[in-house]
């Protein structure tokens, strides 16, 4: 936490700068995290998926089987206010914590209208790649519409909260036994200049 207050004087071709640590450098081991799911947005006012989304249909079907309301696709006749979404949520570099609440991200994925209005029921969310059947956080909530010109994308604040800790490995075993330990500075943009890592170095 210390090294991104720390404050570097640049001075390439004789012009004095000044920038934050961690506005040039990353941490080795931060890495972008990507939490992904589908889940179903209802209360649409007739601005759902079209009723002749077979995807839209099974999916509700299946909600209803699973909420202890068991129902045929053939009976369910309108999905004009249910919509099938796409659900992503991005890990800041920090990491995050179980129990803690982070924004989601919605996209209409079978042709809905508009989001607008809409409720996106509970829906697990895992690791775009790697353990995609663990469930690392639970999304729901009301949805924000952003960009009136293109409302089937929406933002649910704070709409999804952690089920596990995601940790960002940056402290780094060194030395024979592993004995010593160390945090590596990464340059965003490591051929700009040796000058500017020479001050870095200087300033830690």
């Amino acid at each position: 936490a210390a090294l991104v207050a720390i404050l570097v004087s640049l001075a390439p071709q004789q012009v004095q700068a000044v920038a934050r640590v961690q506005s040039i450098c990353t941490l080795d081991g931060q890495q972008p995290v990507t939490l992904r799911g589908t889940g179903i947005v209802v209360g649409l006012n007739g601005t759902g998926d079209p009723v002749t989304s077979a995807a839209t249909v099974r999916a509700f079907a299946q909600y209803l089987s699973r909420s202890n309301n068991p129902v045929s696709p053939q009976e369910i006749k309108d999905t004009s206010g249910v919509a099938v979404v796409e659900i992503t949520v991005q890990i800041p570099l920090r990491g995050i914590s179980n129990g803690q609440k982070i924004d989601c991200q919605i996209s209409a994925l079978n042709g809905a209208k508009s989001l607008e209005g809409g409720f996106l029921i509970s829906s697990p969310l895992g690791l775009a790649v790697g353990q995609v059947n663990q469930v690392m956080a639970l999304a729901a909530g009301s949805l924000l519409i952003e960009d009136r010109v293109n409302p089937t994308t929406a933002r649910i604040p704070t709409g999804a909260i952690m089920q596990k800790t995601i940790e960002m490995n940056v402290l780094r075993s060194v030395g024979r036994n592993g004995e010593k330990k160390e945090i590596r500075l990464l340059l965003k943009r490591p051929f700009a200049s040796f000058t500017v890592a020479r001050e870095v170095e200087r300033a830690v």
